[in-house]
């Protein structure tokens, strides 16, 4: 984890009365704080600084009904973000790859089963 980005993280919660976050290993490697809100001035108010610090990349996730609310303000160093990003973009283009051999084993009249493992095969 980069110490210099939870240093920064940890910093704005105290400075800011936040709940603490949780450090969440993501599938390359890389950590995100998520701060989780229980109201919309809560986390509006944590997006609004958290989008202030520089070399932070912000996202957010909100579920609420006419009386419950509950929030999440996810926080990124850039470049872990950035690098998060082409992962995600290889993995996508290998499922996509996969899906492509699968269906034309399919159309190629191979049953589910023979088209699963040709297109297994391949990778």
């Amino acid at each position: 984890m980069n110490k210099d980005f939870e240093k920064k993280v940890n910093a704005a919660v105290a400075r800011n009365h936040w709940n603490p976050p949780k450090w969440v290993k993501m599938a390359d490697g890389s950590y995100r704080a998520a701060i989780p809100t229980d109201s919309w001035d809560e986390f509006f108010a944590v997006e609004k600084v958290a989008r202030r610090l520089k070399n932070v990349k912000v996202e957010t996730w909100y579920a609420s009904s006419r009386y419950v609310f509950e929030g999440k303000v996810y926080l990124y160093d850039q470049k872990d973000y950035e690098a998060l990003q082409a992962f995600n973009r290889a993995r996508m283009a290998e499922a996509n790859a996969w899906c492509l051999r699968y269906h034309n084993a399919l159309v190629a009249g191979y049953t589910e089963s023979e088209a699963s493992r040709i297109a297994s095969e391949a990778s």
